[in-house]
């Protein structure tokens, strides 16, 4: 009596999860988001806490885009890096959506550090415990609006125009009619030679 082979079936989840890619340049593609992202959401909230009455400065947004590119440029750019391989590495799991709730959570406590870090320079700092509270909200409201567009960028390849079926297009616009288009009868067969009348002789 023979022993029957069982083939064992093919193991899920962490295994397949490990052959899986990871997304290539997260860092330079979450730096990038930083410069571009991350340090003028630091700017709008210090202007908009300012607006509210949570600082007490008259400075306008280029003002404030000025000072958060002074002081918290540098520790954005490196933050927002660091959260892009954090999203790469959770789109493992869970796909972009994944990517994108994990930066957006990483980047609401940067966001607001980054916000307290911004407003110091332009004075008129709150006085009380919930002021700060306020402040620093603001800066995580917009800390994770740009860490859901970093987990956006970072969590997965972003697809071709190709892809979208953007470029190029299905059918080329031809400012003339086609050939076949004028006389469909008038075309010879693929099958058939194409003869040429011999021109008349001179007389």
């Amino acid at each position: 009596m023979t022993e029957a082979t069982v083939t064992p079936e093919p193991r899920s989840g962490r295994d397949d999860r490990r052959k899986s890619r990871v997304p290539g340049h997260a860092f330079w593609k979450g730096a990038a988001a930083g410069l571009l992202v991350v340090i003028p959401a630091a700017a709008i909230a210090v202007y908009a806490a300012a607006l509210v009455g949570i600082l007490d400065h008259d400075d306008g947004l280029i003002d404030c885009l000025r000072m958060a590119v002074v002081f918290s440029g540098l520790a954005a750019v490196l933050t927002a890096g660091g959260v892009g391989r954090l999203a790469a590495a959770a789109s493992m799991d869970g796909g972009r959506r994944r990517a994108m709730i994990a930066a957006a959570r990483a980047m609401a406590a940067a966001g607001a550090a980054l916000t307290l870090i911004a407003a110091i320079p332009h004075g008129g700092l709150p006085m009380t415990a919930p002021g700060w509270l306020a402040l620093a909200a603001t800066g995580a409201l917009t800390g994770a609006a740009a860490g859901a567009l970093i987990g956006l960028v970072c969590g997965g390849e972003m697809p071709t125009l190709q892809e979208l079926g953007v470029w190029p297009p299905t059918e080329w616009p031809l400012p003339w009619p086609r050939d076949d288009d004028d006389d469909d009868g008038d075309q010879p067969a693929a099958d058939q030679p194409v003869t040429r009348d011999d021109p008349e002789p001179r007389p």
